[in-house]
């Protein structure tokens, strides 16, 4: 049996996907109040074009954006509580995450603790307690 090369006139990549996914939601989310959402990122993926396609799908989609990246491999309690500072501060209305699994963690427990404000801090949750 002979090896076939299979072409693909117009390849998909996971990230163009993700990132016409992101757009499409905002098209359909949009409304007349101005919209603020924190982006959750890394100084690494800050410079990558990932994060720059996703800013620009931000920018284009007129939402007010205000970044957080000072997140560590296996990230501490004060990473969680600084994002959260910056998005109380900022008064977001949402979180898009960029990044492997430290970032997407960030984002998680600040969502957790935006949209639960009666525990205050993600060591209050201990993994147990039940959030909307």
């Amino acid at each position: 049996m002979k090896d076939e090369l299979v072409i693909q006139s117009k390849p998909k990549s996971n990230i163009s996907e993700d990132i016409r996914t992101i757009r499409t939601n905002l098209q359909f989310t949009s409304s007349d109040e101005e919209s603020k959402v924190l982006l959750v990122t890394d100084f690494n993926l800050m410079e990558s074009n990932v994060t720059k396609m996703v800013i620009d799908v931000l920018v284009n989609a007129g939402i007010t954006y205000f970044v957080y990246l000072h997140i560590k491999p296996n990230p501490t309690v004060k990473n969680v509580q600084d994002g959260l500072m910056l998005a109380q501060i900022s008064n977001v209305d949402g979180i898009v995450a960029v990044g492997g699994g430290s970032v997407i963690d960030t984002a998680k427990a600040i969502s957790i603790i935006m949209t639960n404000p009666e525990h205050g801090s993600v060591v209050s949750l201990d993994g147990a307690v039940e959030t909307r």
